[in-house]
């Protein structure tokens, strides 16, 4: 009993010891609170998605209200933690990390890559995994970075797989499509073929270490060049429509030329004055062209991300 008063004594009068019992608590105290506000963080961030994705599958694209209500909690519970434990660059880091995703999500916007609803939950994701959760193995390069890389990679294949399923559903219409492009572009597609053959051929003439590269190089150009047609003949006979002026919707993509031309329409999307504008002339329909439903993709990305 002696021997246990001593020790607390000498451990409360021991200021170094204290000092470094005390340090080791606020230590743990902030490991807990960043463990919290990270699995607050991937909760809103899969609750999010999920409600986007199926939006998006219904109704063919993300309200802002949802991308817009993911970055306001994200960023309060980045601020809630920051508060509580004075580390500022939770909070910093989430700013950045909006700002980030906030132009490369403008960039494919306006490269037509990505709609409206994609890229602005793309600022989201940008806000919420502006740093990596601590849950999640490392990487050479920033978390947020390899999850653009992840939506970029699932896009391409969930792309791939619905316009396959497209086309099948719509199988007349795309076959028709199809045959047409292929008979408009022959002269291109042949030259396009007998270079990507000549550049396999060159391969047997190479070191062998650049074979792969020059073989890798040849299927490009074969591939793509199909692809493309594949995917413009999708468009078409798939996703471009005729929809009644009083369901248009602000964003909506209008493949006519002449509506473009005369209500000077851009091509990135209509605006609500536009819609109204083109119910006062009284037309009734107009030609659209929809995406294919891109939530989805950051979906399947997170959770192949989580799950590694």
């Amino acid at each position: 009993m002696a021997y246990i008063k001593i020790s607390v004594y000498l451990a409360l009068h021991n200021n170094s010891f204290f000092d470094d019992f005390c340090t080791n608590i606020n230590k743990v105290s902030k490991n807990n609170n960043i463990v919290i506000a990270d699995i607050l963080l991937i909760i809103l961030a899969f609750l999010g998605i999920l409600i986007a994705t199926i939006v998006d599958l219904k109704t063919r694209e993300i309200p802002n209200w949802i991308n817009f209500s993911m970055v306001a909690v994200a960023l309060a519970i980045r601020l809630m933690h920051s508060v509580l434990t004075a580390e500022w660059f939770y909070i910093l880091y989430g700013l950045l990390g909006f700002a980030s995703m906030f132009l490369l999500g403008n960039l494919m916007y306006y490269t037509k890559q990505w709609g409206g609803g994609d890229s602005k939950l793309l600022f989201a994701l940008g806000a919420i995994f502006a740093t990596k959760p601590y849950f999640i193995k490392n990487y050479p390069i920033p978390f947020l970075a390899v999850l653009f890389l992840a939506i970029i990679i699932t896009g391409f294949f969930y792309s791939f797989f619905y316009s396959i399923v497209l086309a099948i559903i719509n199988r007349k219409e795309f076959w028709k499509e199809i045959k047409h492009r292929m008979n408009l572009h022959r002269k291109l597609r042949f030259l396009l073929t007998t270079l990507a053959v000549l550049i396999a051929i060159s391969s047997l003439f190479v070191i062998y270490y650049l074979k792969p590269l020059i073989l890798s190089i040849s299927a490009i150009i074969v591939f793509s060049t199909y692809w493309i047609l594949f995917t413009k003949a999708v468009e078409s006979s798939c996703l471009t429509k005729k929809v009644s002026i009083s369901k248009i919707t602000e964003g909506e993509w209008i493949v006519d030329e002449n509506i473009l031309n005369k209500f000077k329409i851009s091509k990135l999307g209509i605006t609500n004055q536009q819609i109204k504008a083109l119910k006062q002339a009284k037309i009734k329909e107009v030609l659209i062209k929809q995406g294919i439903p891109f939530a989805p993709a950051f979906l399947i990305a997170l959770i192949i991300l989580v799950s590694l």
